[in-house]
């Protein structure tokens, strides 16, 4: 059995080596697959720690975005050309980040986006999320391999498990790169706070809050429509990590999924579309890519074209329709779990990597 080496740390996880690096290669059955931080510090015949294998044992390497996260991308480069060891990098968003991105002067000043290309240009093969962001790499390098976003659900977190409320709860959950995504549910807010036939009836929740976050300080001024929110109207769940975070859905009986409308948003995954799915949570999002092309509205989705409105309509019309918050959430889950479950995308993984380490 070919040994795979996969370059993520299973126990210190970003989303995106959850979803990306950790579970798609533990799903992985047909290689012998092992995890390693990094190996911009391991030599060419050094043992690898916690194994009896050096870099000769392994037949492909995979990586997330770089080969190198301590800005050695030139050495490690070159000790792959040495070791003549084929690889793969994989990307699920463009790596030119809009001035507005929270990590744009990081991304600027240690020059990132050119190591990025320096690596997809040497690498054997690239694999994505979908086909906007695979024609930004095809100037790069022209093997690339569509590999979309997939839930497994026999990890903990993706169970259908509901937390009972005498509120119908509107939930959002995400990170501190979506102020932009998120400020047209202002206006929406301050409706839907105002309105006499549901806001008794309601609560908006924010998941994936830290209380030591400035940008989580703005987001709050928008949930709470600037503290238009009562107590009761309003919480924040606390941010988890990438093996309990899909939690907060739990709590969730409308999953709101706004997003901004630019070419790099258009080069994100529909990854929230997926959780809200596999929880059993019926969505209303912006009808932009990357989500657009798996909403149906009002069979899977309600699809938002006008944001500065239309999200707080559709709130109110799931609000006082229980019936087709079920629908809704039934129609999705089906359409997940037929399309983007693990089990779809793993043969097609592991098809790519047999070719190759083959040769073809």
């Amino acid at each position: 059995m070919d040994k795979i080496l996969v370059v993520s740390n299973p126990n210190q996880m970003s989303g995106v080596d959850y979803h990306r690096m950790v579970i798609p290669h533990a799903n992985l059955h047909d290689f012998d697959v092992h995890f390693i931080n990094e190996i911009d510090s391991i030599g060419d015949t050094d043992l690898f720690p916690n194994c009896e294998l050096t870099f000769k044992d392994f037949a492909l390497i995979i990586f997330s975005r770089t080969v190198s996260r301590f800005n050695k991308v030139d050495l490690v480069l070159e000790k792959l050309k040495r070791l003549k060891i084929p690889f793969v990098i994989d990307f699920d968003d463009w790596w030119e980040l809009p001035h507005y991105h929270i990590l744009f002067d990081h991304y600027k000043q240690n020059d990132l986006p050119y190591q990025m290309v320096q690596c997809m240009k040497a690498a054997t093969a690239i694999t994505c999320t979908h086909e906007v962001l695979a024609d930004k790499i095809l100037l790069y390098n022209k093997k690339v391999c569509i590999l979309p976003n997939a839930i497994d659900d026999t990890q903990a977190q993706f169970t259908t498990l509901k937390h009972p409320s005498d509120r119908i709860r509107i939930g959002w959950s995400g990170s501190e790169t979506h102020y932009r995504d998120l400020l047209p549910l202002y206006d929406n807010f301050v409706s839907l706070y105002q309105d006499n036939k549901i806001k008794d009836n309601i609560k908006v929740l924010a998941a994936g809050y830290r209380n030591t976050s400035q940008i989580w300080q703005e987001y709050n001024i928008i949930f709470s429509a600037g503290k238009r929110a009562t107590k009761d109207q309003f919480e924040n769940i606390s941010a988890e990590d990438a093996n309990t975070y899909a939690r907060a859905y739990e709590h969730f009986d409308i999953a709101l999924c706004p997003l901004h409308a630019d070419e790099f948003n258009s080069c994100k995954s529909n990854l929230k579309i997926l959780e809200a799915g596999f929880k059993g949570v019926p969505v209303i999002a912006s009808n932009v890519y990357p989500y657009e092309p798996i909403l149906n509205h009002r069979v899977n989705a309600m699809a938002v074209k006008k944001p500065k409105r239309q999200f707080y309509e559709y709130i109110r019309e799931l609000v006082l329709d229980e019936d087709a918050r079920t629908e809704l959430a039934q129609s999705n889950y089906q359409f997940c779990k037929q399309n983007y479950h693990i089990s779809k995308v793993t043969p097609r993984r592991s098809f790519m990597y047999k070719k190759i380490i083959n040769g073809i």
